[in-house]
């Protein structure tokens, strides 16, 4: 599949294919049907926040559920989603308590 890779801080975005493993735990992988790159995702491709690259940025995405790890139980194969993919653990005192910034499913 196509990611859009930055392989060096301040090196920009680059188009490339990606090879990724299957879901582990409670991972989801998604087929990715549209994606926003906005500017925490400018400034994080630009600044060291603490990320490894190379990288793939891009944390608001929309597509159809391709496979699910063992973990997860409240989505199946084929289940449409859009998301907001910062850091959601869906276990933590923050996250259980509701202040997580974005994170929606869909089942339309």
């Amino acid at each position: 599949m196509k990611a859009a890779v930055v392989r060096e801080f301040g090196g920009g975005f680059h188009t490339e294919d990606v090879t990724l493993a299957d879901p582990l735990g409670r991972e989801v992988l998604v087929d990715v049907q549209a994606s926003g790159l906005c500017h925490s995702d400018e400034l994080a491709s630009q600044t060291n926040l603490g990320s490894d690259v190379p990288a793939v940025f891009g944390h608001e995405v929309a597509g159809i559920v391709r496979a699910v790890g063992p973990e997860v139980t409240d989505l199946v194969v084929g289940d449409h989603v859009f998301a907001c993919v910062v850091q959601y653990c869906g276990a933590c005192v923050r996250c259980l308590s509701g202040k997580v910034t974005c994170l929606s499913f869909s089942d339309t």
